[in-house]
């Protein structure tokens, strides 16, 4: 089974990759390339439907792990939280 991994570079995503590597075919959906090696990867925005639509497609699975921040360090606006974590996942 093919699973995209949204936001599987990050630092849960990092720890829960080994995990389900066992099982499944892993795709992860990052803005930055995986930590963790044997994994597929598609560069890209939560925010970038047609890419992430793309990906999403290509699975048969989904796990959803993205926080919305894109620039690390830098505050995010609550609103934009709202829209990576609530309105990507609709």
């Amino acid at each position: 089974m093919s699973v995209l991994v949204i936001g599987g570079s990050g630092y849960v995503g990092t720890g829960v990759l080994p995990y389900l590597m066992d099982r499944y075919d892993i795709t992860v959906f990052d803005l930055n390339p995986p930590k963790v090696e044997g994994v597929g990867f598609i560069q890209g925005s939560i925010f970038d439907r047609e890419t992430l639509s793309v990906a999403v497609g290509s699975c048969d699975s989904l796990v959803f792990m993205a926080m919305a921040t894109e620039n690390i360090g830098s505050p995010t606006p609550f609103d934009r939280y709202v829209e990576g974590n609530v309105l990507a996942v609709y």
